[in-house]
C-alpha cells in the first residue's frame, strides 16, 4: 500500500492484499458483465458519500492528471482571463498523442486546504471523477482499478457495491 493511503484521513478504508484482490476480482466481473443496474450503482455511490470527504484526501489532484479538452481550455482560460496559448504555456504539457495535461502533479490549481481554484471550470475529466457510474464500470473499469490504489471513495464504493449484489 502506498505510504500516502496509510495517512489519509479516512484511514479505515485501507485494504489487505487479499482484500484488494478480491476487490479487483469484483471489478473484473462486474466488467466482463455481472447483471447490475444504474440504480444498485447510484446507491452505492450514495452510501459511498456518508462517510468520505474529498477534501480531507485531494490525493487525486495530488498523483493524477487530468486530460484537458480543448473545450476545457477555453472554459478555464476565459475563467483565468488569460489567452488559451498563455494557459498551456503556464500549466499544461502536450504528449506526443496530441492530449494535454497538467505541467506538474500536483496539480497547480490544488490549494493548500484541498480545495480547487478552478472549482467552478474544472476539467471535464475531474468533474467526472471518481467514475462511479454504470458506463465507466462496463466501458472503463480500468479507471476504477487505477483508483483503487489512490482514492478511498472508489475503494468505498466498490465495496458497498459488492456487498448490496452478494445480498
Amino acid at each position: 500500500m502506498p505510504e500516502f493511503m496509510a495517512h489519509a484521513p479516512e484511514a479505515n478504508w485501507r485494504l489487505s492484499p487479499d482484500e484488494v484482490v478480491a476487490l479487483q476480482s469484483f471489478l473484473e466481473k462486474l466488467s466482463n458483465g455481472i447483471e447490475i443496474t444504474q440504480e444498485q450503482v447510484a446507491q452505492a455511490d450514495q452510501d459511498t458519500w456518508k462517510d468520505i470527504h474529498c477534501l480531507e484526501c485531494a490525493q487525486c489532484c495530488k498523483t493524477f492528471t487530468p486530460r484537458y479538452t480543448d473545450e476545457d481550455i477555453t472554459r478555464i482560460s476565459n475563467f483565468l482571463k488569460i489567452e488559451e496559448s498563455d494557459f498551456k504555456k503556464a500549466y499544461l504539457l502536450q504528449y506526443t498523442n496530441g492530449e494535454w495535461v497538467n505541467l506538474a502533479v500536483p496539480c497547480s490549481f490544488l490549494e493548500k486546504d484541498n480545495r480547487c481554484s478552478i472549482y467552478a471550470v474544472r476539467p471535464t475529466c475531474c468533474a467526472g471523477f471518481p467514475y462511479h457510474n454504470l458506463a465507466a464500470i462496463q466501458e472503463r473499469p480500468d479507471r476504477l482499478q487505477r483508483n483503487l490504489k489512490t482514492c478511498p471513495a472508489s475503494v468505498r464504493f466498490l465495496q458497498n457495491l459488492k456487498n448490496s449484489l452478494e445480498q
